[in-house]
């Protein structure tokens, strides 16, 4: 059997009322997510999906949030506090859950950056070695056009290729099978490579270009999430991340008058891609973060 873990969600929630309201603080969002979501994430990347998790202060918009947490691929039982607990007792409360397995303790409402699977194998639990996944949890066929289609409920029909100037290249299967960036299994010969540019469901085209045209130096990002502080009046520079793996790129950031944060970098980036994530920092500070909205060459 494998690790289970409890969530430690209880309490009042007192100490930070004042700032977040009626909000539990598992509910508090950080980058457009709960923080106890993240905290699920984490649990589920590392092979724990069995988890039991304490609530008190205001439970019902956890509760509605994440359900038996088969949205978020895991099992999640969950137990009411009628007062506060503590550790020792949250823990003594989920007994029935974690029976005789091995179980780790993790907070709901706070956000930490820690080696899971170092933890897990120095205390010699079986997910340590396990490998990591290299697709998402809930496709684990790895057919994601398919699982779009029955998500959504619709067809994705085939379109046209089209470069930047409107001329018809070729057929697509569908946009769905498309990424910013790929070059690979376009089934397009051009008498040059040809990359993805961009994606436009509006008429169902799909733009392909050089690769020297994937590059731009201007994202706009919406429902920007300001961690560390309120938002700046004036421009102010950063380094910011637009894709998992990226190291930190040097940028000027400043908020637009529509509240949407304009991120331009010191050099053209590759790929940038709307409805990505974006994330700000000054040394090791996260600053804030949203969702790309809009890109821009210069």
């Amino acid at each position: 059997m494998g690790m289970k873990a409890v969530i430690m969600a209880g309490g009042e929630g007192r100490r930070l009322k004042a700032v977040t309201g009626d909000l539990p603080k598992p509910m508090v969002p950080l980058l457009g997510k709960p923080l106890m979501e993240r905290t699920v994430e984490l649990l589920r990347e590392n092979g724990i999906t069995d988890i039991c998790a304490t609530l008190g202060y205001n439970p019902a918009p956890i509760l509605s949030h994440f359900g038996g947490g088969e949205d978020f691929g895991v099992h999640l039982s969950w137990r009411i506090e009628d007062k506060p607990l503590g550790t020792a007792g949250g823990v003594k409360n989920c007994m029935d859950f974690i029976g005789s397995e091995p179980f780790l303790v993790l907070s709901g409402d706070a956000a930490c950056d820690f080696d899971l699977r170092r933890l897990a194998e120095e205390h010699g639990f079986v997910n340590a070695r396990k490998r990591d996944s290299q697709d998402i949890c809930f496709v684990p066929d790895g057919d994601y056009a398919a699982f779009i289609r029955r998500r959504t409920g619709r067809t994705y029909p085939e379109g046209d290729f089209v470069d930047t100037t409107g001329r018809i290249l070729g057929r697509h299967r569908g946009i769905i099978h498309y990424t910013i960036g790929q070059r690979r299994g376009l089934g397009v010969s051009g008498g040059r490579p040809l990359y993805v540019k961009e994606i436009r469901p509006a008429d169902n085209t799909v733009v392909l270009a050089d690769e020297h045209q994937l590059y731009a130096l201007t994202a706009i990002a919406r429902d920007f999430n300001w961690i560390a502080w309120e938002a700046p009046a004036a421009p102010i520079r950063v380094q910011a991340r637009a894709r998992y793996h990226q190291p930190e790129q040097d940028a000027t950031a400043f908020v637009l008058p529509d509240g949407r944060v304009q991120v331009t970098f010191d050099r053209p980036q590759r790929a940038l891609t709307k409805g990505q994530a974006i994330v700000l920092y000054q040394a090791d500070v996260v600053i804030g973060g949203g969702t790309i909205e809009e890109i821009q060459e210069t």
